[in-house]
């Protein structure tokens, strides 16, 4: 928000100079009367105190408009697809496109809501080509019950613009209305000399009326019901759309010029020669390039440990999967002969994604993927999503889907990608709310990289999506991500699936001799690369003192089991167990230390004793052991026990199968697996957590010094009145 902004909601609210001067002077006037012999300088401290409230209170409303503020932004218009251009000309507005092209030429949605009972449309059809080629082309205005709904929600008027001969003007001027999505009009209106039309909805005597260059029409049945609905629900949105006929090797567009248009705050004249269209057009001006542009938001700032219990399998029965924590991040690969549904993971832990945080997660893929084509199709997903555990059809998600378009079977990972954007919603009828397309460039340096970002633009007021630095949501998809983020959605997470399918989808797209997997990388969430560095935190193994004397101490223990998840464990199972020994050590202070005194390798799973025979009588000591894989000599533990203790004074066996109390614990120290052999701590605790996502919060400072400037004017207030009483 800009000091401007906040300056136009003080206009908005006409706070003006001369109503603050009336306002000091009124508050003067009380302040003289209550408290006549106060002096001049304790009068003005009470007058700035109220005057700081007061302006306080202005401000609250102020800024609340001033949020509104955006709408401003294109002149109250939102472009709904990538070829449509909004320009200011000097008495209109211009709906456009950046170039002429056939098909659906231009989709704009006006941001404020309109009066179903009273609305007005002023425009007029500049530069149409089809008035000079024989074809026609449509001009549909959409009454909708809100900014996100779809076109088939709404109440549809259709303006056909045709000219079936480039000397015949009467024909040249007319225009078919109609409506829909029931029946409607066929009936003819007509276009002043110039190609303006003066359109206007209105109801009377209980009906609703379209009036077309004075031509008028009647709304009936399920759209006349639809048009009562929006006035009783507090309005309507107005969507404008076009589209031109293609006619032989051509293509055509037109633009259309919008004179005025009436909202609910009343006639909105368009156009730079009017002054609140000036302030308009300097918005544009000077909002500068997207900051979010170029940015690709892949750096690794630390790291996020994978747990199994975290991810669970999306991929139906029968598939065959590979799913391992690398170097590069989480490996997901698979493969589904039956039905092309090959991997696919969802993320457990719920994500924030608000006007604060953004989401931002990195996939890389191997260095040649599957294609999409006539015979196949491969397609690789994300999607931030309302419920975990499920496919995106299955719940509101924002589904993210891209494939590289080729005829051959594979082609490498730096090829451009298509992404298509879709909104999906499946309590909707529609279920795709909003959606677009978009061609995805790979990044200079990292071709086989995608990092998406999802970030919330204040300037904007709206959630943006961009894909390796790189604008991927147009403003119609961003207008839905918004509503759905920030009001709808209960909770987000992400999900990934791969698919490879035949061209039909009945089955798995793999060709014959092909026993390849298909799948990516997930390398980052937020920055935090994914590591497996630390055992999965689940049931500890059982661990047991069998017998102890001055010198040996017999352990036993559980064989070790890996629960079983829907993500099998990334570095396969335990191959062995590692025993570690500390000692405790009395300190000056009388508390019992620890420190590490070795660490013993036991190979086998089925191995599940040890004998310690190189300890020293009368010394505390305290055992762990861990199932580990054995990787050269580097033991990753994947399981381990508590603590437990044994004393070799007088053969004392002390068991603990409880969390060791403080004096009792090992040292928490970072565990070290390189191999060294030297003694390693108990299982140390990683923290997940990320830092940096508290903020202070400034009310609690701002209401305390308020209170106490406000307690301060009431005190001088009193003394005054004492000391006048005392006199």
């Amino acid at each position: 928000m800009t000091f401007r902004d906040v300056s136009r909601g003080f206009l908005r609210k006409n706070i003006k100079i001369q109503k603050l001067r009336e306002t000091c002077y009124n508050i003067n006037t009380i302040y003289s009367t209550v408290f006549p012999e106060v002096n001049i300088m304790k009068k003005l401290l009470a007058l700035l105190i109220t005057l700081s409230l007061l302006a306080g209170l202005c401000a609250i409303p102020s800024f609340a408009s001033a949020a509104q503020s955006d709408f401003d932004t294109n002149y109250g218009f939102v472009a709904m697809n990538e070829s449509s251009r909004i320009t200011l000309k000097e008495e209109s507005v211009w709906l456009t496109a950046k170039e002429a092209a056939k098909g659906d030429i231009f989709d704009y949605i006006y941001k404020k809501p309109v009066d179903p009972n009273d609305f007005e449309l002023n425009y007029t059809v500049v530069n149409d080509t089809t008035r000079d080629n024989g074809t026609h082309s449509r001009f549909n205005i959409y009454i909708l019950p809100s900014a996100g709904a779809a076109p088939g929600d709404g109440v549809l008027i259709q303006l056909i613009q045709f000219a079936l001969g480039a000397d015949n003007d009467e024909i040249k001027h007319k225009l078919i209305v109609g409506s829909g999505p029931e029946g409607g009009w066929d009936n003819y209106a007509s276009f002043n000399e110039d190609y303006s039309v003066a359109l206007k909805l209105y109801s009377k005597d209980g009906t609703f009326h379209l009036s077309v260059n004075g031509s008028d029409y009647r709304f009936s049945g399920a759209n006349a019901n639809l048009l009562k609905s929006f006035a009783a629900n507090g309005g309507a949105y107005v969507r404008f759309s076009a589209r031109f006929q293609e006619h032989g090797e051509g293509a055509y567009g037109g633009d259309y010029a919008v004179a005025s248009l009436k909202d609910e705050e009343g006639v909105v004249n368009f156009g730079s020669k009017y002054g609140t269209q000036e302030d308009r057009s300097s918005d544009i001006d000077v909002s500068g390039p997207d900051s979010f542009e170029g940015v690709y938001g892949d750096d690794i700032k630390g790291k996020l440990e994978f747990t199994r219990f975290d991810y669970n399998s999306l991929t139906p029965e029968g598939t065959t999967l590979n799913y391992s924590v690398t170097e590069e991040g989480l490996s997901l690969f698979g493969r589904n002969d039956e039905n092309g549904f090959s991997a696919g993971v969802s993320y457990q832990q719920p994500l924030t994604l608000d006007h604060d945080s953004e989401l931002s997660f990195t996939l890389v893929m191997p260095d040649e993927v599957y294609t999409y084509n006539s015979n196949k199709v491969a397609e690789y997903s994300a999607f931030v999503c309302e419920t975990p555990n499920v496919n995106f059809s299955g719940t509101r998600s924002l589904y993210l889907r891209f494939s590289f378009r080729s005829d051959d079977y594979k082609v490498s990972s730096s090829t451009p990608a298509v992404l298509e954007v879709i909104m999906w919603d499946d309590q909707d009828a529609n279920l795709v709310v909003a959606s677009n397309t978009v061609t995805v460039a790979p990044k200079p340096d990292a071709g086989n990289e995608f990092t998406f970002r999802i970030v919330f633009d204040s300037n904007a007021n709206c959630y943006k999506l961009y894909v390796n630095g790189q604008r991927a949501s147009t403003s119609a998809t961003e207008l839905s991500m918004t509503e759905y983020f920030d009001k709808i959605m209960a909770a987000k997470f992400l999900s990934t699936t791969v698919s490879l399918a035949t061209a039909d989808r009945t089955s798995g797209g793999f060709a014959e001799g092909d026993e390849d997997m298909i799948g990516f990388t997930l390398r980052s969430i937020n920055g935090l690369k994914l590591v497996n560095e630390s055992p999965d935190a689940v049931e500890a193994i059982e661990l047991y003192v069998d017998d102890v004397t001055d010198d040996t101490v017999l352990l036993s223990w559980v064989e070790a089991e890996l629960p079983e998840t829907d993500f099998d464990a990334p570095l396969g199972p335990p191959d062995g167990y590692l025993v570690k020994r500390s000692k405790g050590v009395l300190g000056d202070d009388g508390i019992m230390n620890t420190e590490d005194d070795g660490a013993f390798y036991v190979e086998g799973l089925g191995t599940t004793s040890y004998e310690d025979k190189s300890v020293t009588p009368d010394t505390r000591y305290f055992y762990t052991v861990s199932a580990v894989k054995n990787d050269g000599g580097n033991y990753v533990e994947l399981l381990s026990s508590y603590s437990v203790r044994a004393v070799t004074s007088n053969g004392e066996v002390t068991e603990q199968t409880e969390p060791p109390a403080a004096t009792d614990a090992p040292s928490d120290a970072t565990e070290d697996n390189s191999g060294s052999g030297d003694a390693t701590p108990a299982q140390a605790t990683v923290d997940n957590s990320r830092s940096g996502d508290s903020k202070n919060n400034a009310l609690p400072v701002i209401l305390g010094v308020g209170g106490a400037v406000i307690v301060a004017g009431i005190v001088i207030a009193l003394l005054a009145v004492k000391k006048k009483k005392k006199g």
